[in-house]
């Protein structure tokens, strides 16, 4: 959800009131990084679901159909994504530091920064498209 729709929600809300003491930047950086606070804690809880379902010899072959199936009723795993092209992608991250030996929390930092390259990446194409016409 983008900040221009929840601030709409937000202005509906008695409790928007109390927030006048801060300016729009202030709140709208507060509401980026409590977002970000969720989407890092989401990430780490679906590190530890597929850890819990999935052992380590099954993880070299298994498929992300395969892991979903698995774990597609636990309550944890609907807190994450309903992209299933975002949790395959994140599977296949999760299994490449698996077998390098990264940690949990160096893996969901290095999957942030790779999100916020890419999303600079995109952002950089379109201002050169748009340069260009």
């Amino acid at each position: 959800m983008s900040w221009h729709d929840t601030r709409k929600m937000l202005h509906e809300d008695h409790r928007w009131q109390l927030t006048k003491l801060l300016d729009k930047a202030e709140k709208q950086s507060l509401f980026e990084e409590h977002v970000a606070a969720l989407m890092h804690r989401n990430r780490t809880l679906f590190w530890r679901v597929i850890d819990e379902f999935v052992n380590p010899v099954e993880l070299m072959t298994i498929t992300w159909r395969d892991v979903r199936r698995l774990i597609k009723d636990d309550p944890r795993f609907a807190k994450f994504s309903s992209s299933d092209r975002v949790c395959n992608l994140f599977f296949l991250f999760f299994r490449s530091c698996f077998f390098t030996s990264v940690s949990v929390q160096k893996a969901v930092d290095m999957w942030h920064a790779i999100t916020v390259l890419h999303a600079v990446s995109f952002i950089c194409n379109v201002s050169h498209a748009v340069e260009a016409v």
